[in-house]
């Protein structure tokens, strides 16, 4: 079978592709021999029959650590919104504040951006290190994919009314190195375990009445407590004890220069607030009115971090 498949294949192709591709023909063969041929069931490989040695891999290609975005997200560096400010504000309801978790769940995105960049560049771990990274990784492009499937519950088509932005895995990636990346990572971790973190946005999805929401805040929140165990495992070790592990983590993220207003000025964004649009969609879905001090939120992120705390820009 393995030789009639090359052979077929050879006839389909031009003298001089055939030459192009007779390497790679020949490392095809090679893999069809090891795996018993392509369906399985061809006769066990011998003793002599050889492993094919790496070949588009034998040179492994650079890695890139600035995110790309394909065509879904049309404003990346758009900082207008600040999910967090709304999302803690207690005159504003329950209602909003899942349908901003479920932005703040899309935009998690650039969690697995920075992370593989994490993972790509740190050399000499052990491979439980690897496997602990890689799984919270996929957690993350999960809490991602959590927020997308939130949008869609409620019927508005996220992009068209919502900027996800990269400019945090964008700054980190450019900026820092990778152990400053863990140690923002942990850091940021660290401030989502007291009550006014995780589990708060798990009772904003309880009191919502949104089961769907309810249910991905308990997800998220179960997630970043291994994440914590990972970070404890892999990071707070190596750097001595937890203290130094947070503060490290502290100064190397008011390190990182999310240039705001450079952002605006070199025409990459207008930093436009999209949120009275999506307010205003998911109240017309719901045949509601819109709530004039909920629909006028305007607080961006040009001065204030995620976690509330000033920007410092000088250095």
């Amino acid at each position: 079978m393995i030789a009639y498949g090359t052979t077929a294949v050879s006839r389909l192709l031009s003298a001089e592709r055939r030459g192009e591709l007779r390497v790679w023909l020949g490392v095809l063969t090679q893999c069809l021999e090891v795996a018993n041929g392509l369906d399985g069931t061809a006769p066990i490989p011998t003793a002599e029959t050889k492993t094919p040695a790496p070949f588009f891999s034998a040179q492994p290609p650079p890695y890139d650590k600035r995110p790309r975005r394909d065509e879904r997200f049309q404003d990346p560096y758009n900082m207008g919104v600040h999910a967090e400010a709304f999302l803690y504000d207690e005159t504003m309801p329950v209602g909003p504040k899942t349908l901003m978790m479920f932005y703040k769940r899309l935009r998690e995105i650039d969690v697995p951006e920075m992370m593989a960049s994490i993972i790509v560049e740190t050399k000499d771990k052990p491979w439980g290190y690897t496997v602990d990274m890689t799984r919270q990784l996929w957690d993350e492009a999960r809490h991602a994919m959590m927020g997308e499937v939130g949008f869609i519950r409620a019927g508005i088509d996220w992009r068209k009314f919502v900027s996800v932005n990269f400019t945090w895995s964008l700054a980190l990636n450019t900026q820092l190195g990778p152990l400053e990346r863990h140690a923002v990572l942990y850091f940021i971790e660290q401030g989502l375990m007291p009550k006014t973190g995780k589990r708060f946005e798990w009772e904003v999805g309880l009191a919502s009445g949104d089961t769907f929401a309810a249910l991905a805040q308990d997800y998220d929140w179960a997630d970043e407590v291994l994440h914590a165990r990972i970070g404890r495992d892999w990071y707070v070790k190596q750097m001595g004890d937890s203290r130094k592990a947070n503060d490290y983590g502290d100064a190397c993220w008011s390190r990182v220069l999310i240039d705001w207003e450079s952002y605006r000025s070199q025409g990459l964004t207008k930093h436009k607030n999209w949120w009275p649009e999506l307010y205003r969609e998911y109240c017309r879905l719901r045949g509601e009115q819109p709530n004039p001090a909920v629909e006028g939120f305007s607080t961006s992120y040009q001065q204030v971090r995620a976690d509330l705390k000033d920007i410092s820009v000088s250095g």
